[in-house]
């Protein structure tokens, strides 16, 4: 099946760590996205799930939890997605 006239919406934002960050862009970021990227979140296992939820969106995706760069990527809820990388995980 091919979809024609979808529109996807993406957005990148290179945080920096995202520890005293996250109400703020959680409160500023556009619910229209379709997905959305945060790099260099520097987290690590000590931050619990619950803690990076944004309303709207599926529990963020994270690529390594090592406390260094660190990818998290959210897709909004309503889009039907499958876990994309076998090594990733929910935060």
């Amino acid at each position: 099946m091919r979809l024609k006239n979808v529109r996807v919406l993406i957005a990148h934002l290179n945080i920096n760590s995202i520890r005293n960050k996250f109400e703020l862009l959680a409160d500023g970021i556009n619910k229209n996205l379709d997905i959305f990227m945060i790099s260099e979140t520097k987290l690590d296992e000590t931050f619990p799930t619950r803690q990076f939820f944004i309303e709207g969106f599926s529990m963020p995706y994270i690529l390594d939890r090592n406390g260094h760069g660190v990818v998290s990527l959210y897709i909004l809820g309503k889009i039907l997605h499958l876990k994309l990388f076998q090594s990733m995980k929910v935060l």
